[in-house]
């Protein structure tokens, strides 16, 4: 079936080809589509634990709010100021732009974020088998600014699991796994692990005219704090405090604040930086 003009009100289940929603929507049940788009909202009627609504289509674009349990989808694209909640996976791409706030899972094999966002939940690759990697299911995932907060009292959320991580701005997480880890961040950033094979966490330049005030009000304004452990095979860090750093060849650049560092082959130290104890692996 074919919607030739905008969609709204209580939308049946059933397969169709394209549907363009305006306005409200609710779903009655499963749907699937080559293309769904909405501006509005778009959620199910029956709205509790046990919904387990599905939608499959091949295309999702949305402008609003869109809250359904599960999404099947090959590509999707929430504008700005979107709301998403549930659980998504792509078997290509997914595309978020400034404003975006969301909850529950999103999977794809590439994810950009653009602008700010808030998200609690996780957002990673498709499901990996560690003994058979698959390059074709790694994901690339860069972000502008980005939040990934845990609720109180709720499991720790806010995971990061990719095979790629790009970060240019704010980041803040509960635990990052991933083969290549690159953070030029600004701000205060905090996480509680990050876990991965290349890793490189440095402070972008400040401007001159900015950055002079900031520092004149606060010395400490940019940082990036990691509770407990970074662990990797080639560390490269500054303004970094943590616990414990942990790896083959670590470079501990101006900034720091670490208790502990344990390597393996290399270690160089800048002179700025504090390291409580160091000690060969064996």
């Amino acid at each position: 079936m074919w919607y030739s003009k905008a969609f709204s009100g209580r939308l049946p289940a059933g397969e169709y080809d394209a549907i363009p929603c305006n306005g409200n929507v609710y779903l009655t049940g499963d749907i699937h589509c080559r293309m769904l788009s909405i501006v509005g909202n778009l959620t199910t009627s029956r709205n509790d634990r046990s919904d387990n609504t599905t939608v499959n289509t091949q295309y999702l674009y949305v402008d609003g709010r869109y809250a359904v349990p599960r999404t099947l989808c090959r590509q999707a694209l929430f504008y700005s100021s979107s709301a998403f909640s549930g659980a998504l996976i792509a078997s290509d791409s997914v595309e978020i732009r400034d404003g975006f706030v969301g909850r529950g899972l999103l999977q794809a094999r590439n994810i950009k974020i653009s602008g700010n966002c808030f998200f609690n939940g996780a957002m990673k690759s498709d499901p990996a088998d560690e003994a058979r990697p698959n390059p074709l299911l790694a994901m690339h995932t860069m972000f502008d600014s980005a939040r990934f907060p845990s609720e109180a009292g709720a499991k720790p959320g806010g995971d990061i699991s990719c095979a790629t991580l790009l970060v240019d701005g704010l980041i803040t997480f509960s635990n990052i796994r991933c083969n290549d880890l690159s953070i030029r961040f600004q701000g205060r950033n905090s996480g509680d692990s990050v876990i991965g094979r290349n890793i490189s966490i440095t402070r972008k330049e400040r401007n001159m005219i900015t950055g002079a005030l900031l520092s004149s009000w606060d010395s400490d304004y940019s940082y990036f704090r990691v509770k407990d452990d970074i662990r990797g095979s080639f560390i490269d860090l500054e303004y970094v405090y943590a616990r414990t750093v942990i790896g083959d060849d670590i470079t501990i650049g101006p900034g720091c604040r670490v208790e502990t560092v344990r390597y393996r082959h290399n270690l160089n130290i800048d002179d700025s930086a504090w390291v409580g104890r160091f000690e060969p692996l064996e």
